[in-house]
């Protein structure tokens, strides 16, 4: 009994062991053939070409210094029309010129189309029906830069146009008086400049070579007057401009102009008007020539 046992041991022993020879061998069979397999497939569909990628697809770098193919976008066309109502004055209709936004409400209108609707006793937003300011509404509204650029980009030759309707209107206004035209030849180059020293003409730099206007600045309440009250400068100058140089002449600190106020005939003005429009809408009624009187004095929060 011990040696059959025994015996019987060994045969399932070897059988066993043929069992994981077979086992391994068909393992050892499979791998031998399934990189082979997988690579002619790789190489396969290499060889099949992509329709949705060009070879001459332009390269985009990443972050990483890797490169990706550029995707093909189309091109968007959005109407003019499905922007008009952001880009329009709700008071003319027509597309913002001297884009002018009330500061309390955010609502923007043309600067004349909002400063004819204070002039005739409204301190209310024209859109919102909010009160800007019992008294002075045209103080707390702003020039939006902004906006005006973007609708000069969107919509072309806007601004040459109103130029040339300005242009206009100051002739007509100069015949209606009796004065000869005086017409100026321009040279193209020369607008838009901003820089120290013109290559052409150092004159032409910061406005230099704007119409000019003589401002007598008269103080009031208390305030000295300044060593230079009679001041010629550019008819583009601002309100602003004038605060801040008032500050610097008294206090040695450009930086404290929001501490006076400009007045016209009693009238706040705002510190985007230009002299320009000041010369336009508040002293129309002076002789030509006559010196714009602005008063300065301490402001005063309302």
């Amino acid at each position: 009994m011990g040696s059959k046992s025994k015996h019987g041991g060994e045969k399932k022993l070897k059988r066993k062991s043929e069992i994981k020879r077979e086992a391994s061998t068909d393992g050892d069979i499979e791998m031998k053939h399934t990189p082979s397999r997988v690579k002619k497939e790789v190489e396969e569909d290499n060889e099949q070409p992509c329709s949705s990628q060009s070879t001459n697809t332009p390269m985009v770098k990443r972050g990483d210094g890797s490169s990706r193919p550029m995707d093909a976008r189309k091109e968007f066309v959005l109407p003019l029309e499905k922007i008009n109502p952001q880009i329009t004055c709700p008071i003319c209709k027509g597309y913002f010129i001297e884009a002018t936004t009330v500061t309390e409400c955010l609502h923007t209108f043309c600067k004349s189309c909002l400063l004819s609707h204070f002039e005739e006793g409204h301190s209310n937003c024209p859109k919102c029906d909010i009160i800007i300011h019992q008294s002075h509404p045209s103080h707390y509204v702003s020039f939006d830069r902004t906006m005006q650029d973007i609708v000069h980009k969107l919509v072309p030759g806007l601004n040459h146009e109103e130029t040339e309707r300005r242009k206009d209107h100051r002739a007509a206004r100069r015949k209606a008086a009796g004065k000869e035209e005086i017409v100026k030849e321009e040279k193209e180059d020369d607008h838009n400049t901003n820089r120290c020293y013109t290559e052409d003409d150092p004159r032409l730099s910061h406005h230099r070579g704007d119409d000019q206007v003589v401002v007598r600045l008269i103080p009031e309440r208390g305030l000295e007057p300044v060593s230079r009250p009679v001041v010629r400068t550019s008819h583009m100058t601002t309100i602003n401009t004038l605060k801040r140089y008032l500050s610097l002449i008294m206090w040695n600190d450009s930086s404290k102009y929001n501490q006076v106020d400009l007045f016209c005939n009693g009238e706040l003005m705002g510190r985007d008007y230009s002299m320009r429009f000041i010369q336009i809408t508040k002293w129309r009624h002076h002789k030509p020539g006559t010196p714009l009187a602005l008063t300065y004095r301490p402001h005063i929060e309302f």
